[in-house]
């Protein structure tokens, strides 16, 4: 669990606790390149430590480099802002997920439940101690 502290227009703090965190897009989630490209392929899960990050697909293929773009037009930093959110979270927290909006997947996430299998998305989890990230 993290504890995250909102400060109110009326200057009153709040003390909020979670364990999850959910980003909806308006794709399927993070791609290891812009997903309307030819082969660009959905990352399954990225797994950040203090030094670093490995990203995989849902085949298991290890995924070496995410290049992200945001289109003009887009006020909420893009894919590369909602991953570095997520990686944020982690700081105290648990797993955070990036899905598309309206999707089952996102029904599925904002639950804060164990993912079913077929689910998709991308899910961003702590590195254990010792992973070398």
């Amino acid at each position: 669990m993290c504890a995250l502290l909102f400060l109110e227009s009326s200057n009153v703090l709040i003390k909020v606790t979670l364990n999850y965190s959910a980003s909806q897009t308006n794709v399927a989630g993070i791609f290891d390149r812009p997903p309307q490209q030819s082969g660009a392929r959905l990352v399954r899960q990225v797994v950040a430590g203090p030094t670093g990050w490995t990203a995989r697909t849902r085949s298991g293929d290890l995924v070496s480099s995410l290049e992200t773009c945001a289109a003009t037009h887009d006020v909420s930093g893009g894919v590369e802002a909602k991953v570095t959110e997520a990686v944020r979270c982690l700081a105290g927290c648990g797993t955070a997920a990036i899905v598309e909006a309206g999707t089952p997947a996102a029904v599925a996430a904002c639950r804060a439940e164990d993912l079913p299998d077929g689910w998709i998305g991308t899910e961003i989890v702590r590195a254990a101690e010792g992973d070398g990230l």
